[in-house]
């Protein structure tokens, strides 16, 4: 019953996770993409960048995901020989990425 209770934990935890990072830019990206703007000159770049930043916002505001298009989700792992949930890993990844499509949505 202990290692259900940790795996509906850490499936849970991955769900939220994997839903935060659909819809969230990492700071340093944020902050790159607005140095960017200020210095882009060409009004096309310029428009796009203005679009980028729009759509980020209305991300944050609507609590969606910042791109129409995420791409495929994909998990790099590392852990340790004796981690007590390595054989249930997949399974609370493929759950994980299930919950955070159903509940976000992605």
């Amino acid at each position: 019953m202990e290692t259900q209770a940790a795996v509906r934990s850490l499936t849970d935890t991955m769900a939220k996770f994997t839903a935060y990072i659909g819809k969230h830019l990492p700071t340093d990206v944020e902050e790159k993409l607005q140095e960017l703007r200020a210095r882009e000159t060409k009004p096309l770049a310029k428009a796009v960048f203005a679009s980028m930043a729009d759509n980020q916002e209305a991300a944050d505001r609507l609590d969606r995901p910042s791109c129409q298009d995420t791409g495929v989700i994909q998990y790099f792992i590392t852990a340790a020989a004796k981690f007590p949930l390595l054989g249930e890993l997949e399974d609370v990844l493929r759950n994980a990425t299930l919950e955070a499509t159903r509940n976000s949505p992605l």
